[in-house]
């Protein structure tokens, strides 16, 4: 791995993980309000922002293997 590339790939992973922690703080914030308006349960509201995670997670796997495929 070159210097170039190394930058590039520490580059990517603070820009997803700001823009990662930055919706999960604006979620947090909205969730009081949106839970009254809407009628959501504790546990729906868990579910919701557990599933954007997971959502996340199986993202970064899915492009790890579709990178391994293509090159």
């Amino acid at each position: 791995m070159t210097r170039t590339e190394f930058r590039l790939i520490v580059a990517g992973i603070m820009l997803i993980g700001t823009t990662y922690g930055l919706a999960r703080f604006a979620y947090g914030l909205f969730l009081p309000s949106m839970r009254e308006e809407v009628g959501l349960s504790a546990t729906l509201a868990g579910v919701i922002g557990s599933g954007a995670y997971v959502g996340y997670c199986l993202a970064i796997v899915l492009i790890a293997v579709i990178t391994a495929l293509i090159g």
